[in-house]
């Protein structure tokens, strides 16, 4: 995937999230709606200032996608992987073993364990950034 097609990909998200945090917004979701909008921003600042990062680092004729990122990523994404594995796998367990003695919404859930893999990955990412 090149660089521009990975730009309109993410222009095109983020309309969508701006449109369904309007969308929310026009359902009486107020709160949900200015988080979708306001998060949508701020990912869409954060990009502009990462590609205009890249763009001064491929000036100066340094390649910003060197060995050592990939590497850096490869063993975040693995132990990423292998925590948040585990960890479901204990709260399965867990779960099983106390029933339906304890309810969850399934979109609240999904919600959690999407922002636990997140966490989990920008944790080991920072870790092996400074150990590599």
């Amino acid at each position: 995937m090149t660089q521009k097609v990975r730009f309109w990909l993410g222009c095109l998200t983020q309309l969508l999230l701006l449109g369904l945090g309007m969308w929310a917004i026009h359902l009486g979701k107020v709160g949900f709606g200015i988080g979708l909008i306001s998060a949508t921003c701020a990912v869409f600042v954060m990009h502009r200032i990462k590609f205009k990062k890249l763009q001064e680092l491929q000036e100066q004729g340094l390649n910003p996608y060197d060995e050592r990122a990939e590497v850096v990523v490869g063993r975040a994404a693995y132990a990423t992987y292998l925590s948040f594995a585990l960890t479901t796998a204990l709260i399965v367990l867990i779960g099983a073993t106390f029933g339906p003695s304890i309810q969850a919404n399934i979109y609240d859930t999904l919600g959690l364990s999407l922002a636990a893999l997140v966490i989990l990955y920008t944790i080991f990412y920072y870790y092996y950034n400074q150990r590599i």
